[in-house]
């Protein structure tokens, strides 16, 4: 993504967080977004997209809300996904009324262990157990602090790999997939003095154990963030 749809993407994300804290209403991190949260404190910097999650009885809510924010708007084609987006952005490939980049928000059913995404045939990542999202924790987001499942780690050394970087294998503005052959796996040390990445270790802060995480390129640290255990 380039730096100026991250810009774009950034916003459009800070406009909707600070809506659904304003109405009181829950979502939480996840696929690619949830994994930047946990490997990077922000975007992984090759993806073009971002992606939330929120309970289904919300769902109404949310698309009032969302279509009442000047500048901003939401497709809501059925009740599964929407795409949020900012009206001054470039029109998605093929599509009239989407533009580009946005923020698809998924919605999830849940029963008294698990939560699962209502387009599970799509996102099938999105099955989890509920004592592993809930309560919420939170972790930074570029410049925002955004909800994430309660067991983070667990969940992102569960789906994914972490210490792997992986291209991405669909490109969103083009909207066309990319061959296998053409996805890179790289170890993520090989990117560490290039880009921005998490680095964890414990400590003392009066007399709590906590885990610090730096943000880092290279050597040089960005920013911080102390979770007490």
């Amino acid at each position: 993504m380039t730096g100026f749809w991250q810009h774009q993407m950034l916003l459009t994300f800070k406009v909707f967080h600070t809506a659904m804290s304003a109405f009181n209403l829950s979502y939480f991190l996840v696929e690619g977004s949830m994994l930047g949260a946990y490997r990077h404190h922000g975007f992984i910097p090759w993806d073009d997209d971002m992606d939330v999650c929120m309970n289904a009885s919300d769902w109404l809510k949310v698309k009032q809300i969302l279509h009442c924010i000047p500048g901003f708007d939401v497709h809501a084609s059925n009740n599964m996904i929407f795409k949020f987006f900012w009206q001054q952005s470039s029109l998605w490939k093929n599509e009239p009324f989407i533009r580009f980049p946005f923020i698809d928000i998924f919605f999830f059913h849940e029963d008294a262990d698990f939560l699962w995404a209502m387009t599970s045939f799509k996102k099938n990542r999105i099955v989890l157990k509920k004592s592993d999202v809930f309560p919420l924790d939170h972790r930074p987001f570029e410049h925002v602090l955004a909800p994430v499942p309660r067991r983070l780690e667990e969940i992102c050394r569960t789906v994914y790999s972490p210490e792997v970087c992986v291209s991405r294998d669909f490109d969103q503005a083009s909207r066309h997939f990319i061959p296998f052959y053409r996805v890179d796996h790289v170890a993520c040390r090989r990117l560490h003095r290039i880009y921005p990445f998490v680095f964890r270790h414990s400590a003392f802060i009066q007399n709590r154990q906590a885990q610090v995480e730096y943000r880092k390129i290279g050597r040089v640290v960005i920013s911080n963030f102390s979770i007490y255990h």
